[in-house]
C-alpha cells in the first residue's frame, strides 16, 4: 500500500522495529531492502505509522509545515475557498487528502482551528501554529486546539481544547 501512496502502515506490515519509539514520534519506515518508504508519526496500535512524507523529510522543521499549509492553500483557492469574497471560512487541512494523515485544520474568519487525530500531530501543535502564522501573517490572529476529544483516550486524558496561539496574547 506504501508503494501506491497510502499512508497508514499498519502494525501488521511491520517486520521489525529499531529502537523503543513512544506514541507520537517521528519515524523513518524502510522497505525490507533498507529503501526509505516515508517519514510520519508512530503509535502503538493498529495504525502503527502515519505517513506525512513518501521521501525524506524533516517533519520538525518549520519548513515541511510552511510547505504542506501553503499546497493545501493553493487547492482550497483553486475550489473557490481560501480568498472568497463570499465566505471567510473553509476547511484548509483534511488529513489524508492534504498528506497530513491526523490533522484536521478549519479557517473560521481570522482564527484557525487545529484538531488532532494522533499524538503525534498533537505532539507538533506548536510548530503547526507557528507555520500556519507564516502562511496567514496578519489574517491570522489565533490558533486553536479543539482536539481533547479526537485524540487516543488515555493520551487525551490530560488535554484540554484551548489556544495555541493568540494575537492578543502575544508581545508587542
Amino acid at each position: 500500500p506504501i508503494l501506491r501512496f497510502h499512508p497508514w502502515v499498519f502494525s501488521g506490515a511491520i517486520a521489525r522495529i529499531e529502537g523503543n519509539p513512544a506514541d507520537g514520534d517521528v519515524t523513518e519506515v524502510d522497505s525490507k531492502r533498507g529503501e526509505l518508504l516515508g517519514v510520519g508519526h508512530f503509535h502503538h496500535g493498529s495504525i502503527a505509522v502515519r505517513l506525512l512524507s513518501f521521501e525524506a523529510a524533516d517533519l520538525e522543521s518549520k519548513v515541511f509545515w510552511i510547505n504542506k499549509f501553503q499546497n493545501a492553500l493553493a487547492v482550497r483557492k483553486t475550489a473557490g475557498l481560501g480568498g472568497n469574497a463570499e465566505t471567510n471560512c473553509h476547511r484548509l487541512v483534511h488529513g489524508e487528502g492534504d498528506g497530513l494523515s491526523g490533522l484536521i485544520i478549519d479557517v473560521y474568519g481570522k482564527t484557525a482551528v487545529v484538531q488532532c487525530h494522533s499524538i503525534g500531530m498533537h505532539r507538533q501543535r506548536d510548530l503547526i501554529a507557528a507555520a500556519l502564522k507564516k502562511v496567514f501573517g496578519e489574517k491570522l490572529e489565533a490558533v486553536y486546539d479543539k482536539s481533547a476529544d479526537t485524540l487516543p483516550p488515555k493520551y487525551a486524558e490530560n488535554q484540554t481544547n484551548d489556544y495555541v496561539w493568540s494575537a492578543i496574547d502575544a508581545p508587542a
